[in-house]
């Protein structure tokens, strides 16, 4: 799905490069916004122009074309500050992109501003090179091709600027890595320091527990839960964390899990999914280390602590009140009060019988309750239980957990 989240950049830029006849020529430009009669560069000079239906303007950028771009009303989607190729091709017989002996670019101004726009020509190109800056903003294109007989041909578009989220198995490993490493110091570092160091969007994970928490437990009511608010405001938390990463580096956009793949294909093995590896977030399984994650990221990471905050356990932890977890770092174990977590992550069947909801309360329901609750007890696990069920089973059988759940 594509998503849109806007960064505010001092000014508005356009990076071109362009390349032509073999060679790589770098031409940059910072535009600065003027008034109309301001300074600028202008459009280039055209002349006995004409549009071909033969000859279509693509993009295209690191990543392959996305089917679902389709859904959306702009043809041309550019990701902000990544690369972005525009290029000449042909969508049929007839006109020949090589009999092209000049191709001018002009590129902006972004809609709606009086900014200058950019013009790039050079003999015998068709491809330019693009990084927009501004999220939700659009940039007209042209491009007038020279012709070897004299003609000159015109191609209009509009290129939309927009954040792009993914699989977390489809990002490049640079993009996966800045997304990692930008969501451990949105884990360590204070409101305060990340503020002093990236600007006022910038927040952290003690800040967004303790607005979701709210009084949940306290209070048996949450402004985030238990109706179709949970849609909506759950986006916004997204959002949130999305903006404090792109505080550090505009270029991140926060991708999402489709753990479904892993229900599918791992079964209850769900636990080896690369997903979970220590380059990534780490294994489910962390009883070698008392149940802290060790992973490349996040080891030994902090639980942020406050008597202050609305809702915390008895030790002082930001968490539900119900949970009395006493470590100071973020665990995670493969087990439920001892018994090997063997359930399933939710997945074809259940993400079905959502979809086929009757009505929205009746989407977001099983959205919520089904599709999405039970991986919160499957990822962390339950420990320290005055109880053992792994011991109750083993004496008594499985009616042993009724006996060591009323205990």
């Amino acid at each position: 799905p594509l998503q849109t989240m806007r960064h505010e950049a001092p000014w508005p830029r356009v990076r071109v490069c362009l390349a032509a006849a073999g060679s790589l020529l770098l031409v940059s430009l910072l535009v600065h916004t003027f008034g109309s009669s301001g300074p600028g560069i202008g459009p280039a000079a055209l002349v006995a122009l004409e549009s071909s239906g033969d000859l279509r303007i693509s993009l295209s950028n690191e990543y392959p074309a996305r089917s679902s771009a389709s859904m959306y009303p702009w043809s041309l989607i550019a990701e902000p500050f990544k690369d972005t190729t525009l290029r000449v091709e042909q969508q049929s017989t007839g006109l020949e992109v090589s009999s092209v002996v000049r191709a001018d670019w002009t590129i902006g101004p972004v809609e709606g501003t009086a900014e200058a726009s950019m013009a790039v020509s050079a003999d015998a190109s068709t491809a330019v090179t693009m990084t927009c800056t501004n999220a939700a903003t659009s940039l007209p294109v042209e491009v007038s091709l020279t012709l070897e007989d004299g003609s000159v041909l015109r191609l209009e578009d509009t290129v939309m600027c927009k954040y792009v989220r993914r699989e977390l198995r489809e990002l490049t490993d640079d993009d996966r890595n800045k997304f990692l490493g930008g969501t451990e110091a949105f884990h360590r570092l204070t409101v305060d320091e990340g503020k002093a160091k990236y600007g006022n969007k910038w927040t952290n994970y003690e800040a967004l527990t303790i607005k979701h928490l709210a009084r949940m437990t306290l209070d048996s009511c949450t402004p985030y839960h238990g109706h179709d608010t949970f849609m909506t405001s759950h986006e916004a938390f997204t959002l949130e964390f999305e903006q404090a990463l792109q505080a550090m580096d505009p270029s991140i956009s926060v991708p999402y899990w489709d753990y479904t793949i892993d229900a599918e294909a791992l079964g209850t093995q769900w636990q080896s999914s690369v997903v979970f590896s220590k380059d990534w977030f780490g294994p489910v399984d962390n009883s070698e280390t008392d149940d802290v994650l060790v992973s490349e990221y996040f080891t030994r990471l902090p639980v942020p602590r406050s008597y202050a905050a609305p809702e915390h356990n008895g030790w002082g932890f930001i968490t539900d009140s119900v949970n009395q977890n006493p470590s100071p770092w973020l665990t995670r174990t493969a087990s439920i009060c001892g018994l090997p977590t063997k359930t399933r992550l939710p997945g074809c069947n259940e993400l079905k019988g959502a979809l086929t909801a009757s009505d929205l309360t009746d989407f977001r329901a099983k959205v919520e309750n089904v599709f999405h609750a039970s991986v919160h007890m499957a990822m962390g696990g339950t420990t320290n239980c005055p109880q053992s069920l792994k011991s109750a089973v083993e004496k008594f059988g499985r009616a042993g957990l009724f006996g060591a759940a009323c205990s």
